[in-house]
């Protein structure tokens, strides 16, 4: 009996100590839980705040003592998803969990990874864990990766990676370009289909390298999509995982088709030009460091264009033998090309017996204080570049009057006819008077059209002057950009021919653009005169002015009115105004323009 009721004593408290048990280590897992935890329980349709582990209490983002006993719906009442979770956890006993915004106390708002689990359909735990650091490091990673790829899809080179069987993985915009292909179009490609079936023995013979790990740049053909074969500079580098493992290839590839067919042009000339010279028509000329002679090689081709002879040169500066502004500019490079060890190239103009000849010079560094100068006489090719460009002003304003004195009078005689048959369509009470009208309409509109193209291809009219241009670039700026822009020039020039006054025109309107677009000019001044037999043009503007001399070369369409002026054997100089803005002048000599 005394055992039996021990042992019914026995099972009657069983079930209590194993619930105390349980609890108790529920509490001991939630007290020491590494991240925020809360019990919420049920009140009526609500949920209130009953406990908090020791993790949330630590956190300083809020003061969770003071918030038990709160309800759900008082703490989260701006964060309806919050509330949400915590009702469909309670209702479904299932875990729900989101990451989200979550809005402290304090006012602190931070990223929260938030999982909701039931115990019982009125006990909730809520764990939260801050994940605003991960949130931020994976956003500013996206950023990096979006940063990376915008660098590579922009690449001015081309960027072409295979795996270790050659078979493309991954090509930029800029490659798949080269080529005449869509980037998606060249993945999972072998690289050997884009090469001429003569290459791919040497194409295998530089993968053989690159499994050896040898880096290399070379220039190599490929095939173009339209079938043409095309010659590409490969800058190629081996790829391999941390096991040293050959994976796959890198090549950097830029297209240099052309410099290979000027190459090819090239070596065809100076081959005929060898049959035909028994000489180098190049002067070699040795200099210190203080730009004395030290040793003078001249062909015999060149030796008429010595203007000194090589004794009179050796152990003399070019200061010494010419003027002193020539001679600083000529030690300018000898310094430059010690300095940085870079072949310097000086293009200037010679005047000797009685001509104007255009010289190149080239610096190369031979020692610390040595310098080998080749001067060449390009004067020919100056001349003929010239030439070139002249032609192709002259058919530019060719074609200009035949779209004015031509189609422009053929569309008028049309309009004409179109607007006698609309007047008699009227008289008839035709129902096709408005069709007629119209066309009319239209072919003025064409009218209009092509005199603008007429404008454009021939902006100073035959038996024009360049004043008449000028002024009416002043009139079209004014109206175009709604500005102030005048011509305030001599009205009366002499006769140029008609290249001279393109050029000398789209210098003008070339500044006038960058003057509003770059310098946000408000007022433009235009002049052209004709000073000590030189043709000034001037063109002065209220802008914010030049802000930096030495980085205009490379800008706003400068380099082509750079070359525009020297075209016409002139010079283009870009200065700040006296009263601000920028003052754009460019001379040449009268003399090779005239009419």
């Amino acid at each position: 009996m005394h055992d039996t009721r021990r042992g019914a004593t026995r099972v009657a408290h069983a079930p209590k100590a194993a619930a105390a048990l349980d609890a108790g280590l529920f509490r001991a897992h939630f007290e020491h839980l590494p991240a925020p935890a809360y019990i919420w329980e049920r009140s009526g349709d609500d949920f209130r705040l009953i406990a908090h582990n020791r993790a949330a209490g630590e956190l300083p983002l809020t003061r969770v003592k003071e918030l038990l006993g709160v309800t759900a719906r008082e703490l989260f009442a701006h964060q309806a998803h919050v509330l949400a979770d915590i009702y469909e956890c309670a209702r479904t006993g299932a875990t729900v969990s989101r990451e989200t915004d979550l809005l402290y106390t304090t006012g602190l708002n931070r990223k929260v990874a938030m999982t909701c689990i039931a115990l019982t359909r009125d006990i909730v735990v809520v764990h939260t864990l801050d994940i605003t650091e991960r949130f931020e490091a994976d956003r500013a990673l996206r950023d990096s990766e979006q940063r990376y790829r915008t660098i590579v899809d922009n690449a001015h080179e081309g960027i072409w990676v295979t795996d270790r069987d050659s078979v493309t993985t991954f090509v930029n915009r800029r490659a798949a370009e080269i080529l005449g292909y869509e980037p998606h179009e060249m993945v999972g490609k072998h690289a050997f289909d884009f090469m001429p079936p003569d290459a791919l023995d040497e194409a295998k013979a530089l993968r053989e390298r690159r499994y050896q790990g040898i880096k290399e740049q070379l220039d190599f053909r490929l095939l173009h999509r339209d079938g043409s074969t095309i010659w590409v500079s490969v800058a190629g580098a081996p790829m391999f995982d941390l096991d040293g493992t050959f994976i796959g290839a890198i090549s950097m590839l830029s297209d240099v088709t052309q410099r290979r067919n000027d190459e090819v042009a090239l070596r065809a000339s100076e081959a005929k030009v060898r049959l035909l010279l028994d000489a180098i028509p190049d002067m070699v000329i040795h200099v210190d460091g203080t730009g004395r002679h030290l040793d003078v090689y001249v062909s015999e081709a060149a030796t008429p264009m010595l203007p000194y002879s090589i004794k009179d040169m050796i152990g003399r500066t070019c200061t010494e033998l010419f003027d002193e502004e020539f001679g600083k500019e000529h030690q300018r490079h000898v310094l430059a090309a010690l300095e940085s060890g870079a072949p310097q190239l000086w293009e200037y103009e010679f005047e000797f017996r009685g001509s104007i000849r255009h010289m190149e010079a080239r610096f190369t560094r031979m020692s610390d204080d040595e310098v080998l100068v080749t001067c060449r006489d390009n004067t020919e090719r100056v001349n003929l570049q010239r030439e070139v460009i002249a032609i192709g002003e002259r058919e530019r304003n060719r074609i200009g009057r035949d779209l004015h004195d031509g189609l422009a009078q053929l569309l008028t005689g049309v309009k004409l006819l179109l607007r006698s048959l609309s007047d008699r369509l009227a008289e008839e009470g035709s129902a096709y008077v408005e069709e007629a009208r119209r066309a009319s309409e239209l072919v003025q509109h064409a009218i209009g059209h092509t005199s603008e193209l007429a404008r454009g291809l021939s902006p100073v009219p035959k038996g024009a002057q360049l004043s008449d241009g000028l002024m009416q670039l002043a009139e079209h700026s004014k109206k175009f950009f709604g500005i102030k822009c005048r011509y305030v020039g001599g009205r009366k020039l002499p006769a140029l021919r008609e290249e001279a006054s393109a050029h000398l025109y789209r210098i003008a309107q070339e500044a006038v653009t960058n003057a509003v677009r770059h310098g946000r000019a408000d007022s433009i001044d235009l002049s052209c005169d004709v000073v000590k037999q030189r043709i000034t043009l001037t063109i002065a503007d209220d802008g914010v002015g030049v802000p930096d001399l030495q980085a205009l070369p490379d800008g706003m369409g400068l380099s082509i009115m750079r070359y525009r002026a020297s075209s016409l054997g002139g010079k283009l100089t870009i200065a700040k105004g006296a009263g601000g803005g920028t003052v754009v002048t460019c001379s040449c000599p009268l003399s090779l323009h005239r009419a």
